[in-house]
Parts: structure tokens; C-alpha cells; sequence
């Protein structure tokens, strides 16, 4: 519990990223101005009477052309979070009397090539707003858009990156932070600036407002989907086993702040050497103990991200086990007689393209049963492999987020692919 207008950890680490991470731009210098164009688009919020649907209509100014060489500024880059009616009548009988937060604007912008540049736009508070006795809410505010360097031919293509609040509820003397995150598939061209004077002059183009983005049922949690490569440091043995890539297939709750998932990793085949001379190989395999399950500890915004504590249990089968290329005979239910936890925290992407996480661990691994098709060999095994201490270094890579193709063959490695 909070008194009214305190912002909470998660929202304001969240928000005051974003001015370092959804980048924003936006163009004008001395020419005259097309008009305004809008765009309207919409989040997804996790309020504790579920999670709703929200939209965010922008307004900015575009020139129809600036000089080339010259810094682009933006007289005006407005924009308005809007609560719909059926959303505040909701919110009105949980006990909700205002909602507050703040706004972060995402903008790139693109010259010749491929290439996009983001350009810094700081997050701006959204008022303190009672809820109306009908209708919609409309929180308004006006953001500050740096100039933005320009080249010396062709033109500037604004593209937004996404709008993404952070609102604040209050009941009373009470208020919560409420997590959203931006719907997919709304990112795309708000207009192009011709530089004039270059070397190549385009004739400038009409400024064009582009559909109107509906907002539509909020999804139970949002996908995510994860490459999972790894290592583990086996610590008796002094070895590394290197993990086949796998997936990480799995559902952020944005309301109950919960991540839970399944861990597939394909079995892998190891090489180490026993009594320091003896050669040995095997193949692993990792065969989960249920979903891997975790709390979602905060929502950063720069960039679109998650920290995250999630446990992982897996049994881990040996079979094909050579000792020195001889066979030993493991038969087919050699496994722990216990799952290992694994216990990755750390900040995951949720953004396609991003950086991958890098996450590491310790873990213990259990003592062996089942070991020996015509002899026990679980004293052999649990001789030289079990103990605590082992390291395990994760690497994960964004697949897909929200809307995942279909299921596919793990995709090999970089290195594997050499």
C-alpha cells in the first residue's frame, strides 16, 4: 500500500527506462509543415480485475521537408491513453477512483538503407485523473522530441516503435502499479521528410494516417517462446557438457505476475575422462519433472523485457555410456533417482531481434538408479558423477513473441552450423 501519486519500483524502473530503450524521433526543420498526423494504437494492462484491453491515440506534426544536413525538430509529438467506457465502469465498481502513470513513446528513424536510428524521447507523467460517471477516461500529455540529425540527400522515414503505458490505480489512500504491454504487429511508417538542397531530391510525400488499430481481447498471458542453449560443468568430473539447442515454450501472466513453461533440450552427447586418463562417452538426456514455473518480478520498458526467477526440474537419463569405447551396459532406466532443480534468474527479452540473456546457475545432481542391464552399476556411477557444485551457463534467444509459426525442428546453433 502506497499513498496516492507514489509510484512503485516496477513502474517507475520500467518507464524511466524506456527513454533509453523504445527510442523515439521524429522530424521537422525550417519548411513548412504537412499537418498533423495520427495514429492510434493499444495494450494490453494486467488490472487486477483482469487484463483489458487499452488505446493510445498520437498526434504529431510532420514537415513536408526540411534541408538536408539540418537537425529535424518536432514542434509537437501528442498523445492520449484512453481507458474505454466499459474498461472505467469496471475499474469504478472494484473501487477505483483515479488512475494515473506514466507514457513512453518509442519512434526510429530510418534514412538510406536498411538501417533504423532510435532517438531518445523521455517518458512524461500522465495525470492523476478521477474516473467520469460515464464514458471513456483520457489521460493527456505532450512529449519532448530531441532534434534528429539528418544526412545530406533522400529522406527520413518516422516509424513508431510502440506506445506503452504504465498506470498507476488508486483506491483511496491505496494505489497499485499496473504492468502493460504494447499489442503486436503495430509498429510501422507515421510519414517521410524530404531533405532538400542534395544531392538527389524526392518530391514530398503526403503525410498519410494510417488505420486505426482496434483493440482486441486481451490474451490470458502473452506468449513467449525461447532457443535454449547451455552448458553444464559437471564438478567431479571436471568436464563440460554442452546441451543441444532447445526451446523454452512459455506464458508471461501479466495479472498474476507468473511465468510458466515447458523445457525441451534434445538429448546431447558428452565426452569426459574418468580417473583423469580414461576416456568416457554418453549421451544426456534432460526429461522434465512438470512445467517449469516462476514469478515475474518486474517489467523493464528499455529495453522490452522481463526479470524473472523460474525453476526448472529435470531428470537426467544416461544412456550409450562407453567406458574407453567399450559399452557398459547401462540398460534403459539409468536416470537420477531425483530431478536436478534449476534455478535461472536473471532479465529475459520480449522483444524479437533482441540481445539474448545470458543466465547462470549452480545446481546439485542426485545420486543414479536403475544403472545396469546385467549388474548394478549405481556404485560406479555414483562414485565419479554425483555432487553439488555443478555450473550450468544458459544462453536464451528470443524465437517468437504472441504469435509463434508452427512447431518446428530445434534450429542448430551458430556454432553448429560452422
Amino acid at each position: 500500500m502506497r499513498s496516492p501519486g507514489a509510484r512503485g519500483p516496477a513502474a517507475r524502473l520500467a518507464v524511466a527506462g524506456l527513454g533509453a530503450a523504445l527510442s523515439t524521433t521524429l522530424l521537422v526543420a525550417g519548411a513548412a509543415h504537412a499537418g498533423p498526423v495520427g495514429r492510434t494504437v493499444s495494450g494490453t494492462c494486467g488490472f487486477d480485475t483482469g487484463s483489458a484491453a487499452v488505446r493510445i491515440d498520437l498526434t504529431v506534426t510532420l514537415p513536408a521537408s526540411v534541408p538536408a544536413g539540418s537537425p529535424v525538430t518536432v514542434p509537437l509529438l501528442a498523445a492520449a491513453v484512453v481507458l474505454p467506457a466499459d474498461l472505467v465502469d469496471t475499474l469504478r465498481d472494484a473501487g477505483v477512483t483515479a488512475v494515473g502513470g506514466d507514457l513512453g513513446v518509442g519512434l526510429l528513424a530510418r534514412t538510406e538503407g536498411p538501417e533504423r536510428a532510435p532517438v531518445t524521447v523521455d517518458p512524461r507523467p500522465l495525470p492523476e485523473t478521477g474516473l467520469p460517471e460515464s464514458g471513456e477516461l483520457r489521460l493527456p500529455v505532450e512529449l519532448d522530441v530531441p532534434p534528429i540529425p539528418t544526412g545530406d540527400h533522400g529522406a527520413v522515414t518516422v516509424e513508431l516503435e510502440a506506445a506503452v503505458p504504465a498506470l498507476t490505480v488508486h483506491k483511496g489512500e491505496r494505489s497499485d502499479d499496473v504492468v502493460c504491454l504494447p499489442d503486436p504487429g503495430q509498429a510501422g511508417p507515421l510519414g517521410t521528410v524530404s531533405l532538400v538542397g542534395g544531392p538527389e531530391q524526392a518530391p514530398a510525400p503526403e503525410p498519410r494516417t494510417p488505420r486505426e488499430a482496434r483493440p482486441q481481447a486481451a490474451p490470458p498471458g502473452l506468449p513467449a517462446s525461447y532457443w535454449v542453449d547451455g552448458r553444464a560443468r559437471i564438478a567431479r568430473l571436471g568436464s563440460d557438457l554442452v546441451l543441444k539447442r532447445g526451446r523454452f515454450d512459455s506464458v508471461v501472466d501479466l495479472i498474476n505476475r507468473k511465468i510458466t513453461g515447458t523445457l525441451d533440450i534434445p538429448p546431447s552427447p558428452g565426452y569426459f575422462v574418468i580417473f583423469r586418463f580414461v576416456p568416457n562417452t554418453a549421451t544426456a538426456e534432460l526429461i522434465p519433472d512438470g512445467p517449469a514455473e516462476g514469478e515475474l518480478k518486474r517489467v523493464i520498458l528499455n529495453p522490452l523485457s522481463a526479470e524473472v526467477d523460474v525453476t526448472a526440474k529435470l531428470f537426467l537419463r544416461l544412456r550409450d555410456v562407453e567406458v574407453d569405447k567399450v559399452p557398459v551396459g547401462e540398460g534403459p532406466d539409468c536416470r537420477t533417482e531425483a530431478p536436478l532443480v534449476i534455478r535461472l534468474q536473471g532479465t529475459i527479452p520480449l522483444v524479437p531481434g533482441s540481445p539474448p540473456a545470458e543466465l547462470h546457475t549452480t545446481f546439485d545432481l542426485p545420486e543414479f538408479t536403475g544403472c545396469g542391464a546385467t549388474e548394478d552399476l549405481d556404485p560406479l556411477l555414483n562414485g565419479l558423477i554425483p555432487g553439488p557444485d555443478n555450473d550450468l551457463r544458459t544462453t536464451l534467444s528470443v524465437r517468437c513473441i504472441t504469435v509463434c509459426p508452427p512447431d518446428e525442428p530445434n534450429a542448430p546453433t551458430e556454432g553448429s552450423r560452422r
